[in-house]
């Protein structure tokens, strides 16, 4: 058996970390801790999710954003495939069907949002007209306050 030697270059002594320093690095989270709100069949060795999987609050979605977003990839696939004599009919269909149903909803939140602005821009002008005739704002807020609790919205 053969006695150890100190080296003679002190820049190749190997010295230990102290035990506080040793402590392993906390692992990663796993996909399931990471994205809880997906199925098991969706997280599958290897499977590498991008940021959009990630959950996010209701508040945070912009619906206008996403529905332009669902709508260019509809497009996108119904552009690359509609002269593809492989890609089936039924998938073709079914990509039409998607389409429709992005537009739809994109024509549905106009329309609501022109409503909506359209109601503000009314509200706004009889507020404009009963400032110029206070002898009449008591009698009409009185009387459309009456009509509102007609119609369940006086509350």
């Amino acid at each position: 058996m053969s006695t150890p030697t100190r080296p003679t270059n002190p820049a190749l002594v190997v010295t230990r970390p102290s035990s506080a320093a040793a402590q392993p690095a906390p692992a990663p989270p796993s996909l399931r801790e990471k994205y809880p709100h997906l199925k098991d069949r969706d997280l599958g060795a290897g499977v590498v999710l991008p940021k959009s999987a990630a959950p996010v609050e209701l508040k945070d979605i912009d619906i206008g954003v996403e529905l332009e977003h669902a709508f260019r990839i509809a497009k996108t696939l119904l552009d690359s495939c509609v002269n593809d004599s492989e890609t089936p009919l039924n998938q073709k269909a079914q990509i039409i069907g998607a389409l429709n149903t992005v537009l739809t909803a994109m024509v549905k939140q106009r329309t609501d949002i022109y409503s909506a602005e359209r109601v503000r821009t009314l509200e706004s002008v009889l507020l404009k007209v009963l400032k110029r005739h206070p002898e009449l704002s008591t009698e009409f807020l009185a009387d459309y306050k009456i009509e509102l609790e007609k119609l369940g919205g006086g509350e």
